[in-house]
């Protein structure tokens, strides 16, 4: 969520962790949603990747892009 109107917000890049010995370890990158979001404040899709979990404990990051500014966030972890 943007505090003012966007023209475009965008998924650039995310990618998979794992909890593993102690500390988090990049898996792999995952495939952007394809979604852009035009003149909004919200950016919201809905993408699954459990074909790329197994067991374990994880966590998604996503680097997100709105008229150009970007900031990169991290999911909640899950444990499957």
């Amino acid at each position: 969520m943007t505090n003012t109107m966007k023209g475009s917000i965008s998924v650039t890049e995310c990618w998979l962790e794992v909890y593993m010995s102690g500390r988090w370890q990049k898996v792999k990158d995952l495939t952007p949603p394809s979604k852009v979001a035009y003149n909004t404040t919200v950016y919201n899709d809905t993408v699954s990747y459990v074909d790329k979990i197994g067991s374990g404990t994880f966590r998604v990051w996503a680097t997100f892009n709105a008229d150009g500014h970007e900031i990169t966030r991290c999911s909640n972890e899950r444990t499957y």
